[in-house]
Order: C-alpha cells, then sequence, then structure tokens
C-alpha cells in the first residue's frame, strides 16, 4: 500500500511539515498494524505486552505507546516500564497522541470499551517502506504521532 512513498527528509523539519509527516506517519502505522495483525504478530494489550517482552524481547519490531496524561496511574506506571524495557532492549518506541484513534486503526472492535496504551509488532518483513520510515521516526526526541 505504501511502499512507493520513497525517503523522506529528516524528522527535525519545521512546523509547516508536521502535519504532513504526521498523516504519512499515521498511514505508515496503520500498514505496520494492519500486516502484524493480518500474520498473527500484534500484541494488543499492556499485559500481553508485558508477557512478550519478558519471555522473548528480540521478537519485538515496535512498540506503539499512547501518551495520555489522564490515564489511570497503574497504567501509566506499566506503560513507563514497557518504555524503559524497550530502551533497555534497543526496541523502537513511537508515542501517539489518542488512544481512540489507535484503537482503530489497530483494527480493534467499536464495541469494546477497553482503552488501548500499548501496542507491541513482533517480527515482520522489514522491508516494508512503511515500517522503515517508522523506525527512523523513532530515532526522534520526541516519537509522538498526532492521529487525525
Amino acid at each position: 500500500m505504501l511502499d512507493d512513498i520513497g525517503e523522506f527528509e529528516p524528522f527535525d523539519e519545521p512546523m509547516g511539515k508536521v502535519l504532513m509527516q504526521s498523516k504519512v506517519l499515521q498511514l505508515c502505522l496503520e500498514d505496520v498494524l494492519n500486516s502484524a495483525r493480518e500474520c498473527n504478530e500484534l500484541i494488543m494489550t499492556t499485559h500481553g505486552a508485558a508477557e512478550q517482552l519478558e519471555m522473548d524481547p528480540d521478537d519485538v519490531t515496535l512498540c506503539v505507546l499512547v501518551e495520555n496524561r489522564h490515564a489511570d496511574p497503574g497504567i501509566q506506571v506499566h506503560c513507563r516500564l514497557i518504555e524503559a524495557f524497550c530502551w533497555e532492549y534497543p526496541i523502537p518506541v513511537v508515542k501517539v497522541d489518542s488512544s481512540r484513534k489507535l484503537k482503530t486503526i489497530a483494527g480493534f472492535s467499536q464495541e469494546s470499551t477497553e482503552p488501548v496504551h500499548c501496542l507491541l509488532v513482533k517480527t515482520i518483513e522489514d522491508s516494508r517502506n512503511s515500517l522503515k520510515t517508522l523506525l527512523k521516526f523513532s530515532l526522534d526526541r520526541c516519537p509522538l504521532i498526532q492521529l487525525t
């Protein structure tokens, strides 16, 4: 789907390009999550993510966390610990600004009232341009994708 996007400029661009980059990054994230879900390589709960990281962190390609200062303090602690674990094992981390929108992008059932706080993408084909773009973006100081 997004394999013909091509190369991007570094993510230290002026604010004029931020919205364009956010939209491209959102499309890349959607592509990666759909691919991972189709291959049964997507961990969709905070507890499941913690278990996967404990058992086999080398099998994780990308961690997606929701930046939500209003979430339950217990969930915030879990997410901070998962983020620290990912930094320790050099697992790329990307943050998004909306649990509800991430839930939609990740293909969760709309009937589910459970919020999404953390997703792990296990090993998927890393030759995809969308994954390469997200991995490059994860190297940014504050890799936050504003979902629309």
